[in-house]
């Protein structure tokens, strides 16, 4: 009965907050601002996936932060280089929309094998296909122009290099007492 259980949820006793994870919530919020105002400051309104890889990419660890933030950043470099490859190669012989979706097609088949596989396979395969979807379904034809695509490559290094200074210089990481 929803009355019998509304006391029990809405009487619920406050708990002592975690120290450690109020630090690292704080860290996050750092971060976030920064690349935030960085955007805002410059008037970058592609660079707003900064944002995403900040609240993608940090982990209670310096050292899992470091590794997603390398996962997500080798994705980009992977997208580019297969954006830039379809742009030269293929969309110029591409005429009509099955040749398209044969092209997406086989871009979608290599990013499924890759999320279906551990994280390490994973996190770049997702974020290569993101680079890739930025550069080939950006308005209701193919087009040739990898500035979004470049955008968001930008914005992810950005997230990834403003989360580790904040997590290794401005509030490095200490090892505790265990």
């Amino acid at each position: 009965n929803l009355r019998d259980m509304a006391d029990r949820v809405v009487l619920q006793p406050v708990r002592e907050p975690n120290p450690a994870m109020v630090k690292h919530a704080f860290k996050c919020s750092i971060t976030i601002m920064i690349c935030a105002l960085f955007c805002i400051a410059i008037n970058w309104t592609m660079g707003i996936g900064c944002v995403e890889t900040v609240m993608l990419v940090v982990q209670g660890t310096f050292g899992g932060t470091l590794l997603i933030g390398g996962y997500r950043m080798a994705g980009g470099v992977l997208g580019d280089a297969r954006a830039i490859m379809l742009v030269i190669f293929l969309i110029p012989t591409v005429t009509m929309l099955p040749g398209f979706w044969l092209l997406f097609g086989g871009t979608l088949v290599l990013t499924s094998w890759g999320v279906a596989g551990p994280p390490r396979l994973g996190v770049p395969s997702l974020q290569a296909m993101i680079v890739v979807d930025f550069s080939l379904l950006q308005v209701t034809r193919p087009d040739i122009s990898l500035l979004p695509a470049m955008n968001f490559s930008l914005a992810v290094a950005m997230g990834v290099l403003v989360t580790v200074a904040v997590y290794w210089l401005l509030w490095p990481v200490k090892a505790g007492k265990v």
